[in-house]
């Protein structure tokens, strides 16, 4: 399991035989009804996108400056009063985290291994229709690992890109966990890899910390611990990790090359330093552990926490409000272009621009071409009529999105080329038989007048035939 992160509010657990600490946010938040989710059965996994943000998130995790470890690093702890305020820093257990991927469990033997606490998936987002489907093994994970003597954390992997989303994740998660006996955290597991419905949405990060923050407001709300689990890229470029490492608890995913299989941390290791600014309570190590009782590599973790002795916080400060989003100006590099803010257009382009020219011209938006990604490799001809979004990428100012759309010079029908059937289209438009829209007035302007006549034609024909160029 690989992941992602964020924000507002946090909260810490009161112990009882199933925690109680609904007064952290005053009252218990209202679930959405189970048969008001759009949940369905994925027996086989096939929308479980899992495995596939598994390798990506390897990329993510990685210890990519290795020298910036070492032996005998004093660990920092999180220094949030309100976790302070139930932090037990004299302990170090070993755990593990596992999803149906892991196939049968044998839990007496993980426990009779060392592990001392298993993070269980309770369900998930598919990747790429975003319905919400079950583990198939998770009741049988949970049931199995709690007899065994196992304290029991849950996590849900999200594919949110809504805070509505979020909460239906939450509501789901609280609905499927109430009968058990859940010790350690319920976990906002949001994780993404090419090819995923989260990878191409551009997400400001006061939006990844408000879905953040709903899911664990409201686990928090019933009584649960909540916490984020990401890595490095994420915490540092998706979320607002100052003010989220502020509220809730954190669970690290960053593995150094000299951990793997039944080579394990042991108290005294080499931790990471904080060359990231990355405070963590789970540390997960490793990908690729062997543990007995379980028959595929697994995550392996290490907590600096007993989470069955966390207390209850001091009263929450009141949340910073989200500053309220404010649209930027647009600006091109190239001085041809024509960005008319008041009607939306986006002009002075000519036929044949493809879009690694549009994003080239606008370096500091992310781009996309009607709804296409502006992280695609894909390189196509840009034409009159396309919706342009442009989003900051500095997100963190929280500037909004702007849609524009695009007429492109010489290409009156839309077809992203300059040809006779654009000569036509002025012609029709000259006898009175075919109004032009805004846009391809716009787009047949060839003369530089604002006013279409039979010159624009000629200039059309004269690039057509090699007597001129635009």
């Amino acid at each position: 399991m690989k992941k992602k992160f964020l924000k507002t509010l946090l909260v810490t657990a009161v112990m009882g035989a199933m925690f109680s600490f609904h007064a952290y946010a005053g009252e218990t938040k209202e679930l959405i009804p189970m048969d008001q989710i759009n949940v369905t059965e994925d027996a086989d996994g096939s929308e479980d996108g899992q495995q596939g943000a598994r390798e990506y998130a390897k990329q993510q995790a990685g210890e990519s400056v290795r020298e910036n470890m070492g032996r005998g690093y004093q660990f920092r702890y999180l220094s949030s009063t309100a976790v302070d305020s139930g932090y037990y820093a004299d302990t170090e257990q070993q755990g593990v985290d596992v999803s149906y991927h892991q196939g049968y469990i044998d839990w007496a033997q993980v426990k009779a291994s060392g592990m001392e606490f298993a993070m269980i998936r309770v369900g998930y987002r598919g990747y790429e229709g975003g319905n919400i489907a079950g583990d198939v093994r998770f009741e049988e994970n949970i049931q199995n690992a709690l007899a065994a003597g196992m304290k029991v954390g849950i996590y849900f992997f999200s594919q949110a890109l809504t805070d509505q989303e979020a909460r239906e994740e939450a509501s789901y998660t609280i609905n499927m966990i109430q009968k058990y006996n859940i010790t350690y955290p319920v976990v906002f597991d949001w994780e993404t890899a090419p090819g995923y419905r989260t990878y191409d949405i551009p997400l400001a990060s006061w939006q990844m910390n408000d879905m953040a923050t709903t899911f664990c407001d409201m686990v928090a709300s019933y009584g649960y611990i909540p916490m984020v689990y990401s890595n490095t890229t994420d915490f540092k470029n998706r979320y607002d990790y100052a003010s989220l490492s502020s509220k809730y608890y954190i669970w690290y995913a960053r593995y150094p090359s000299y951990y793997g299989g039944t080579t394990w941390y042991h108290s005294g290791d080499r931790k990471p330093n904080y060359d990231n600014n990355i405070q963590f309570n789970i540390w997960q190590y490793m990908s690729d552990g062997t543990v007995p009782g379980i028959h595929t590599d697994c995550d392996v973790n290490v907590t600096f926490n007993d989470f069955t002795k966390v207390r209850q916080p001091a009263p929450m400060p009141a949340p910073t409000p989200t500053p309220t989003p404010v649209e930027v100006q647009l600006s091109a590099s190239d001085s041809s272009i024509c960005i008319d803010s008041g009607n939306r257009i986006i002009s002075g382009l000519n036929a044949g621009v493809t879009s690694t020219d549009l994003q080239n011209s606008f370096s500091g938006f992310y781009v996309s071409v009607n709804g296409n990604s502006p992280a695609s490799s894909q390189v196509f001809t840009l034409k009159t009529g396309d919706e342009l979004v442009f989003t900051p990428k500095e997100a963190y100012t929280y500037l909004t999105v702007t849609t524009y759309n695009l007429s492109v010079t010489g290409d009156v029908d839309g077809d992203g080329e300059m040809n006779v059937l654009d000569m036509e289209k002025i012609q029709k438009s000259l006898l009175g038989i075919g109004p032009l829209t805004t846009l391809q007035q716009r787009a047949a302007r060839m003369t530089g007048s604002d006013e279409i006549s039979i010159f624009d034609m000629e200039r059309i024909q004269k690039c057509l035939i090699g007597l001129d160029h635009l």
